[in-house]
């Protein structure tokens, strides 16, 4: 349970900060390579076309859905280190 105040800190500033952080970086993107993961249990993959949408930000993106719901370091961790591992 120790990562519900960081998670909810990230929510609120994804919903504020960082809508601002956002417009001032704007057409800006980042050379080093970027990844994203995103739960395949969850709403996020069904909604989104996450990697076309992190394709427009990072000039080198990758990345995939595991078998998670949301919370991926909780549902698959296993799954998240590997990915981890093999990115860095």
């Amino acid at each position: 349970m120790d990562d519900i105040p960081g998670m909810c800190e990230d929510y609120r500033a994804s919903a504020s900060v960082d809508l601002q952080h956002d417009e001032e970086s704007w057409g800006r993107r980042p050379a080093c390579p970027l990844k994203t993961l995103w739960g395949l249990k969850g709403p996020t993959g069904r909604l989104y076309h996450v990697l076309g949408i992190w394709k427009e930000r990072g000039v080198t993106m990758t990345g995939k859905g595991l078998p998670a719901g949301h919370n991926l370091q909780e549902d698959a961790p296993a799954e998240v280190l590997a990915e981890i591992r093999a990115f860095l």
